[in-house]
């Protein structure tokens, strides 16, 4: 009864040595779609203050978008970048509602953020006077931008703060 061969110390070597390398290309492809899909990230954040002046309530809002992925990160054409400012107030079933906004686009006046920068800006908001029941603002912060597989799917990120009314006759004379 013939035996059967034992493969050779170089076919073994040439066994291990192949699946090592299909392994590793497999790693960098997978690395590659994953950068591709998780390489696109932002930071998001908004501030805000009220100032009270003789012609109504200014509400100064300070938005800041830093890229922290490996991609720069443009914003979206249209509406990539908005900051709303909304009315709050407390109906009279004492719930709390949200009343008049103002919208502004584009307040970024780059259209996009390279890895590892933040963009800072300032959006100031024409003086309100607000009816008596407005108890202060929502300001929101909303950035689209395009993913780097595809323009047809977006990402999105959002912060919101909210800025109370100062106290009534706290202006001073």
């Amino acid at each position: 009864m013939p035996s059967a061969a034992l493969p050779t110390p170089d076919t073994w070597l040439d066994i291990v040595t192949g699946t090592a390398a299909i392994l590793g290309g497999s790693a960098v492809v997978v690395g590659g779609v994953l950068a591709c899909l998780f390489g696109r990230r932002a930071s998001v954040s908004v501030s805000a203050e009220v100032h009270e002046t003789p012609s109504g309530f200014v509400i100064a809002a300070r938005p800041t978008v830093k890229a922290v992925g490996i991609f720069r990160v443009s914003f979206g054409e249209t509406k990539g970048t908005t900051v709303r400012l909304t009315e709050s107030y407390i109906d009279q079933d004492s719930h709390l509602q949200e009343g008049q906004y103002w919208e502004l686009d584009s307040a970024f006046g780059q259209q996009y953020v390279d890895p590892g920068e933040e963009l800072p800006t300032s959006v100031v908001f024409q003086p309100v006077n607000p009816a008596e029941s407005v108890i202060g603002w929502f300001v929101f912060l909303r950035i689209s931008a395009p993913t780097r597989l595809g323009r047809l799917r977006t990402a999105w990120w959002a912060d919101q703060v909210f800025v109370a009314r100062p106290s009534q006759g706290s202006l001073s004379s």
